[in-house]
């Protein structure tokens, strides 16, 4: 087959169309940062980009769940504190008075401090957090105890998704710590049954009132325990969720990112091709063509 300056000519002319496009895209490429720009760039490594961006979304989706309930048990755990300062008030009264070295003057003036203890207490459990109840269970449109320390709320507890298929519960259940799992009576009746008994004299009745509140200084402890398990798994979810986040971004500096050093050496050498191109294309186009015919 005898192969012609024209055809030669052509073949120059889309040597130089081809350079002139390796070359846009790889500057491209370094100034973006980004060797991919459509998948027809390298097929496998889209796929491997997409499925590493749509892996950080679910990761930042799940820190934003996380650091919900990370934010809710650390109030909840606040307040647990608050509630174990007063109950061991409580129970250094109950002590105090369950003696019968004390008259009952003595007792008398004891009421008046259980009182605002259990004002005190009431407000901690109605404690709110951004218009939710800590204690109150899933609703959230009314305080759970009322003045009189009776539970209106109910016994769930908010579960927030923190991944796919995965919860973490960011509040007790509704009523806890305050009341007894097993019917025994709220840490309210307690406070009730050691206000009447210090304001008729009753020590025996003070003495059986003390281990009841021993029971609730235990269940405030088991409560505080167990959201600080809570913790601890989140931290457990947060390290999952930084491992993954490295192992997507990863994939994303390979396949995605732009290796400059790479890059720029390609751009110098389809520069000299370019180049080489236009010095042959100019030479023919000197010719006569005549001469080739």
């Amino acid at each position: 087959m005898r192969i012609s300056s024209g055809m030669i000519y052509r073949q120059s002319l889309d040597s130089i169309d081809k350079h002139r496009q390796d070359a846009a895209r790889l500057q491209n490429s370094i100034s973006s940062g980004v060797r991919l720009h459509s998948l027809g760039d390298d097929t496998g490594a889209v796929r491997n980009v997409l499925r590493a961006e749509a892996q950080i979304r679910d990761v930042e989706n799940s820190r934003k769940g996380i650091d919900d309930a990370d934010r809710l048990l650390a109030e909840t755990d606040s307040n647990l504190d608050s509630i174990g300062k007063v109950t061991d008030r409580i129970l250094e009264l109950t002590v105090q008075f369950a003696n019968d070295t004390y008259s009952a003057a003595d007792r008398a003036e004891a009421v008046q401090e259980v009182r605002q203890l259990r004002s005190r207490m009431v407000e901690l459990a109605n404690t709110q957090s951004n218009g939710r109840f800590l204690f109150g269970g899933l609703g959230s449109g009314a305080a759970p105890y009322d003045a009189a320390g009776v539970f209106t709320g109910d016994t769930g507890a908010l579960e927030i998704p923190v991944g796919r298929g995965s919860t973490v519960e960011a509040t007790v259940s509704g009523g806890q710590p305050f009341e007894d799992p097993t019917g025994g009576p709220s840490l309210f009746t307690t406070l009730d049954n050691l206000e009447t008994a210090l304001a008729t004299d009753d020590g025996a009745t003070i003495g059986l009132v003390l281990d009841e509140v021993h029971g609730h200084v235990a269940r405030i402890s088991e409560t505080r325990q167990e959201v600080g398990h809570r913790f601890e798994r989140i931290e457990t979810l947060r390290g999952a969720l930084d491992r993954a986040e490295l192992s997507a971004a990863s994939t994303l500096a390979d396949e995605r990112d732009t290796d400059l050093p790479s890059a720029v050496l390609a751009l110098q050498q389809t520069e000299l091709g370019l180049q080489a191109a236009l010095q042959i294309t100019s030479r023919l186009a000197d010719l006569n063509l005549m001469n080739f015919l």
